[in-house]
């Protein structure tokens, strides 16, 4: 038990601060509000008188508690929410009930290992007839309703939503919880270099307080947060938002209507083929495929005579002999437009086609056939 200043007053073990140069830091290892024992454990006056001396522009909060008074919770989370300094949260073991809205006033959120956080409607008790029941059962579904618009105003969400899972008195580890927006990361903790002092809350001259000791306790430590949930959120909303205007949405579309947009853009991007494609059957194209080869076919038919033709044509107009024939019909189907200037610039019955009342030796038409190939290695480049 902390030491006593006075009759039934006693040190408020459970708030502590650690005041240094750039961040002072505020200890929630407690039940939230006043205890049955203790008058002004971690109340919201408590953490009013706290916040009031701090000046940096960062403070931490760590927080181990099973919870406590819904009131004084929402309490001390306007505190912090309305204090000019950027609050960090470390969650050391468990932010349960009360302490869960405590943690949701941090700009950052971070659970340690094995961290917990638990999310439920608020209780009470009565003493009285029917009406005072009723009374109370909607004073606690009121106080429930105005929690459930804190962890909405947090993580996202909607007040219904998130009264749906404090209903059902909703636990959750360190992942689960920034699955929801709960919390922003899962770090672990690393060890202090050495124990260090932490002294108790002092308060200033002239406000009313009790005198407070000091301990020394090792506290563990966590890396600053890469991205804040509110910056993550913030990112989200732009992409939101400019999706919503690339799909001619209005502003306030549902997600669920953006998603069928997108699938439905999405898909008829996949099946409109680019513009000047036709769309033909497949056994439509098989056959304009078996037609074209067919056609290709008949055209190497086609052009297989022309060339006979155009030799046949040079043998009887005795331009060539007929020994060389093959020869040409060879020229021709590597470059038919010079075979055909080649010939052309032969004089015709420079080879005789017809008889003249002798036999033609083998001498002569050897001489011819060299005749024609001196040509064929002229046209080929003299090799």
């Amino acid at each position: 038990m902390a030491p006593t200043t006075g009759p039934g007053r006693f040190t408020p073990w459970n708030l502590v601060v650690t005041q240094d140069d750039d961040l002072p830091t505020l200890y929630l290892h407690d039940a939230v509000g006043q205890t049955w024992s203790d008058e002004d454990d971690n109340t919201s006056q408590v953490w009013a008188t706290a916040l009031d001396q701090i000046t940096s522009d960062r403070v931490r909060v760590r927080i181990n508690s099973g919870g406590g008074s819904a009131w004084d919770g929402i309490a001390i989370y306007n505190l912090l929410t309305s204090h000019p300094a950027t609050v960090e949260v470390i969650i050391d073991g468990m932010a349960a009930s009360a302490a869960s809205v405590v943690a949701m006033a941090g700009d950052t959120v971070t659970m340690l290992t094995g961290a917990q956080m638990m999310i439920h409607d608020a209780s009470g008790l009565c003493w009285g007839n029917a009406a005072d029941m009723r009374k109370t059962a909607e004073a606690l579904d009121v106080c429930s309703d105005s929690t459930a618009a804190i962890y909405a105003r947090h993580a996202g969400g909607t007040a219904a939503e998130w009264r749906q899972r404090m209903t059902a008195e909703t636990w959750l580890t360190a992942d689960q919880a920034i699955e929801l927006g709960l919390a922003d990361r899962v770090d672990k903790a690393e060890a202090a270099p050495a124990a260090m002092a932490v002294p108790r809350y002092v308060p200033a001259a002239g406000q009313t307080g009790v005198a407070h000791t000091s301990r020394t306790t090792k506290l563990p430590a966590a890396e600053p947060v890469d991205m804040t949930h509110d910056e993550r959120k913030t990112i989200m909303d732009e992409l939101m938002g400019a999706l919503v205007a690339r799909l001619g949405l209005d502003s306030d579309a549902a997600p669920a209507t953006v998603l069928a947009a997108l699938d439905e853009r999405l898909t008829a991007t996949m099946t409109t083929p680019p513009q000047g494609t036709v769309l033909v059957d497949a056994a439509q194209w098989q056959a304009v495929q078996a037609g074209a080869a067919l056609g290709a076919q008949a055209q190497a038919q086609l052009d297989a005579q022309r060339r006979t033709g155009i030799v046949d044509q040079a043998v009887r107009d005795g331009r060539i002999a007929t020994v060389s024939r093959d020869a040409f019909l060879a020229m021709l189907d590597a470059d038919e437009a010079r075979t055909v200037a080649l010939l052309d610039t032969l004089a015709p019955n420079t080879v005789p086609v017809t008889e003249i009342g002798y036999t033609a030796a083998a001498g002569d038409v050897s001489a011819e056939a060299a005749r024609d190939a001196e040509l064929r290695r002229k046209m080929d480049g003299g090799k």
